[in-house]
């Protein structure tokens, strides 16, 4: 077996093929390949790189799918174990016919690699062999492939002509496992998962051998948890010991059983019921298609259900199930479904068939209202946002009126405050206007930009705009967002701003209670108890609510809190004694979870100085910061100390400077000059630091920023910074959209050397496409200016290119969230190499923001009294 990837070979259809030869059929492009081997080509130019990692996806059948980052040494131990077990040799046919973004199908490609096998390849369907010629002695499939082959005689007949069968992807059904015991192939039923690399056992499902045990490979030990589920060690394919949620069985010989998942587990009432084994209990009286699952109840705490895809008469199979089960595990809810939701990989996807029963069984809107500002209640909502969405709905996040200097862009290209996109991130739907349809943008203590419907409108005084006068037209918007977003998703977490009981504003308010009693939501209010006060403020805002407008208070949540929670116990009852409205929770402070901060004043929270031992890279602190959300990727990353700053002294120490977006270019470029923060980033650029301008930090960079029209003010021209040969003009169109991008190979090549500019750019995308991410929300258009050559950072999907790049220590984008992705991170960081340790390793922003979501969601839980708020949303009254 090989296992150095440089000397591997790819036996392809009778074809060798080299690291070198796939490179020249990717270059060729994808116009003349067929999909099934382009995506075979674009695997191995990966698993050719450099790179010692690969990055596959998990199928989500038991939640959201996620990103993992493997290891490809790993991989390769996972492959020699299965082929030395099924005594797989160099030449043996192994055929492909599986979706290559998950690992089963990826493994696949690695044994071929390892063992120097001669890969068939076939497009992931529902019938792989419908033109195989050739008799294979290795193949893998899901459930649903092997179903659909044995009802095709012809297909039928060459699955026998096949030595081994490996199952993976899902449980082999009972009638199907029966259906397999005549076959002469030898067939394994797989057990694993992505996180161990495909398999770390088989079952052997036909023949003598057959049995209801699966087996491990020698290398893999196995232990069960406290609560009876599987803990794998094995340290060849996996770098930790790795908990499952599989509920199994150990026994003497080494071998175990899997009764179901852990979380598949419905607790009703107290008593656990396995879905897997209910299943099996219920198949003899359901002759169509059907799952168990489960919705909440507010007295059961979940409810069993079945979802039957197909017809059925439900009085009939009421009855029947009467006299086979008892109370306790009858289904409480029956629903007819035209199918029953599946992964992409033919699993049953269980996490969406909960979110289709609970989609069936509607709850209320939900509001969180506030009894003043930064009471957290954006966090609580988008709290609210995962747990609801982790219970099966489908939820979504509504703020009728908001006001964030920090915004984003829908992928539309409209915009959005950053608040409700990081609630849709949480919900795990996409962004759109409807969760935000008003939004005002501050330019001054007095003025702010307002954007309807993602797209701006103009500027208006504070005075101007909370007149009567015209606030019917804005409250008539903001409802019908609010409908066209009601009618896809359930439940509709809402927010409001500010105070509940802002009395003079009363009637022009459009985002507390008058939003939630058009909505018909029920308001929870939230109060900060780490500020003081609480008593006071809690029955303070109740009391100053009219009486129709207190019907919807439904409960009080007290947020931040510090200390021992028992103390507050005798408080709780206080409150609700006083108020007549139950405290549905009290959430302690935290201070190890990070969800993404929407207003400035998380700003004192930063490091405001550099670091030894890392890269230092300094944010230039401008007065009208804008999107500081831009760099929560390199807070986190272990590689980068980042530190915010205007002070002229620590500018100098940094090795990286980012100069930021600016709400006010001109504004904080008239600044900049003023306090001597210009002439330190030009200095500290001349003796070595790179410089990076993102948005209209890269509009600073430039040799001038021109405003004849007086988008932003009085001031038509001033000079720049000078670092980019490039000029901007304010104009009054916004660009606001979703990108995807690449950065130009170009610029790969770009070395600290003086000013010289790379003289190629217009070379063809890469392989690897657009796969990087960012948007853009700006005023202004800039372009080289006279004599100076087109330089471009990136090249957008569109065809278009952005920025402008002098060399790897001078550059500028347009591109909001561009160090969102680890490949722009690393070229970055690339130039100062020597002050990284080799442990260093890329940061997986993505998958650090889906752990966070789940952290605080699970924070919330333990501190709330869900069956409550449960019991409010599905109550009538």
């Amino acid at each position: 077996m090989i296992f150095d990837r440089q000397r591997q070979r790819l036996l392809l259809q009778g074809k060798e093929y080299t690291a070198g030869d796939i490179s020249r059929l990717v270059a060729e492009g994808a116009e003349n390949c067929p999909p099934a081997l382009w995506d075979l080509y674009l695997f191995l130019e990966k698993w050719f790189d450099a790179s010692p990692v690969i990055t596959v996806h998990t199928s989500g059948s038991t939640g959201t799918p996620k990103e993992l980052v493997v290891r490809k040494d790993r991989m390769m131990q996972s492959a020699r174990l299965t082929c030395e077990f099924l005594n797989l040799q160099a030449g043996d046919t192994a055929l492909l016919c599986m979706n290559l973004r998950y690992i089963g199908a990826m493994m696949v490609v690695v044994r071929s690699l390892v063992a120097g096998l001669n890969l068939i390849v076939r497009p992931a369907s529902g019938h792989p062999l419908s033109d195989i010629e050739e008799p294979l002695r290795f193949a893998a499939m899901v459930p649903l492939q092997v179903y659909n082959t044995l009802r095709v005689p012809e297909e039928k007949a060459r699955l026998e002509q096949t030595d081994i069968l490996i199952i993976g992807g899902g449980a082999v059904d009972d009638s199907l496992e029966a259906e397999m015991s005549a076959l002469p192939t030898a067939v394994y039923s797989t057990y694993g998962m992505t996180e161990t690399l495909s398999h770390i056992a088989l079952r052997r499902l036909n023949g003598e051998t057959a049995s209801k045990h699966y087996y491990p490979f020698p290398s893999v030990e196995l232990s069960l948890s406290a609560e009876s589920t599987l803990v794998i060690k094995a340290p060849l394919i996996c770098g930790e010991v790795l908990q499952t949620n599989d509920i199994a069985c150990l026994y003497p010989d080494g071998s175990f059983t899997i009764a179901g998942r852990k979380d598949n587990v419905i607790n009703s009432g107290g008593i656990k019921i396995q879905a897997e084994e209910m299943e099996k209990r219920l198949r003899p009286f359901i002759p169509v298609p059907f799952v168990v699952t489960s919705v909440p109840d507010p007295r059961l705490g979940q409810a069993l259900t079945l979802l039957i895809a197909g017809q059925v008469d439900v009085r009939e199979l009421e009855s029947k199930l009467q006299t086979v089960l008892d109370a306790y595990h009858r289904p409480r809810h029956i629903f007819m479904t035209e199918s029953i939701p599946q992964t992409e990989n033919g699993k049953t996807d269980r996490a969406g068939c909960r979110i289709l029963a609970r989609q069936m069984k509607k709850l209320h809107p939900l509001m969180f209202a506030g009894t003043g500002s930064d009471v957290g209640k954006s966090i609580i909502a988008a709290a609210f946002c995962r747990i609801f969405r982790q219970d099966g709905y489908r939820p979504a996040p509504f703020k009728a009126q908001n006001m964030a200097l920090n915004s984003y862009a829908t992928p539309e290209g409209l915009e959005i405050g950053r608040a409700q996109a990081v609630q849709a991130e949480a919900a795990g739907v996409p962004c759109h206007t409807d969760m935000n349809p008003l939004l005002l943008k501050p330019q001054s203590d007095r003025t702010s930009q307002v954007v309807l419907n993602g797209k701006p409108i103009g500027s208006r005084g504070a005075y101007d705009y909370f007149r009567k006068e015209g606030r019917e037209e804005l409250r008539r918007e903001v409802c019908a967002a609010y409908d066209r977003l009601a009618q896809k998703y359930n439940p509709i977490v809402l927010e409001g701003a500010g105070s509940i009981s802002e009395i003079n504003l009363r009637e022009v308010d459009l985002v507390n209670l008058p939003m939630a009693m058009y909505a018909g939501a029920d308001v929870i209010l939230v109060a900060d108890i780490d500020r003081g006060g609480v008593f006071a403020s809690v029955y303070g805002s109740v009391m100053l609510l009219t009486p129709e407008e207190r019907k919807h208070v439904k409960g009080i949540l007290i947020n931040k809190f510090r200390g021992d929670i028992r103390l507050f116990e005798s408080g709780v009852k206080m409150l609700e004694e006083l108020c007549g409205i139950p405290v549905v929770g009290v959430v302690p402070y935290y201070k190890d979870i990070y969800i993404e901060e929407e207003d400035s004043l998380a700003l004192a929270t930063k490091s405001l100085q550099a670091e030894q031992g890392k890269v230092n890279i300094a944010v230039v602190l401008l007065r009208h910061l804008s999107n500081f959300t831009d760099f929560n990727v390199l807070e986190r990353d272990p590689r980068v100390h980042l530190f915010y700053t205007n002070n002229t002294d620590e500018l100098a120490k940094a090795d990286i400077i980012i100069l930021p977006g600016s709400k006010s270019t001109l504004a904080d470029l008239y600044e900049l000059r003023r306090n001597g923060v210009a002439q330190a980033v030009i200095r500290a650029h001349r003796e070595g630091t790179a410089v990076l301008g993102i948005c209209g930090g890269y509009q600073l960079m430039g040799q001038e920023v021109l405003d004849p029209d007086h988008v932003e003010g009085e001031i038509e021209r001033l000079p720049g910074l000078g670092l980019l040969p490039v000029s901007t003009r304010m104009t009054g169109e916004k660009v606001t959209r979703q990108v995807n991008f690449q950065l130009l190979e170009s610029c790969r090549a770009v070395v600290p050397q003086g000013n010289s500019s790379p003289s190629n750019f217009n070379n063809q995308p890469s392989a690897s496409h657009f796969q990087l991410k960012g948007y853009e929300i700006h005023m202004g258009s800039t372009v080289p200016v006279e004599g100076a050559s087109a330089s471009p950072l990136n090249r957008l999907e569109s065809g278009q290119c952005d920025g402008y790049i002098v060399d790897r220590t001078c550059m500028g984008t347009y591109i909001h969230g561009i160090l969102d992705n680890p490949e722009f991170i690393d070229f970055l960081l690339e130039p100062f190499a020597g002050k990284l340790s080799e442990e260093a390793e890329t940061f997986n922003y993505r998958q650090f923001k889906e752990e966070q979501y789940d952290k605080l969601a699970d924070h919330v839980r333990q501190h709330v009294n869900l069956p409550l708020i449960y019991k409010i949303l599905t109550d009538n009254n």
